[in-house]
C-alpha cells in the first residue's frame, strides 16, 4: 500500500494533466470531429479525439506549457 501512495504522489501532476487533456481536449476534438462527420458509425473513430487529447496532456506536462494553471 506504501508503494502505491508514493507512486500516487509523485505522478500526481502528470495524471491531472493527462486527465485534463483526455477530458477537455478530447471533448472539443470530438466535437471538431463530429462536425465534419456527422454520424461516425465506427467506434474507433469517436476514441481517437479523446486519445489525441490524452496524448496532448502527456506533452503538455513534459514541455512545461502552463496552460492548466
Amino acid at each position: 500500500m506504501k508503494r502505491i501512495s508514493e507512486w500516487f504522489s509523485e505522478n500526481f501532476e502528470l495524471m491531472s494533466y493527462a486527465l485534463l487533456g483526455l477530458i477537455f481536449w478530447g471533448s472539443i476534438f470530438n466535437a471538431i470531429l463530429f462536425s465534419f462527420i456527422p454520424a461516425p458509425e465506427i467506434t474507433f473513430l469517436t476514441i481517437i479525439p479523446y486519445l489525441l487529447g490524452l496524448v496532448f496532456g502527456i506533452i503538455a506536462k513534459y514541455r512545461g506549457w502552463s496552460w492548466i494553471n
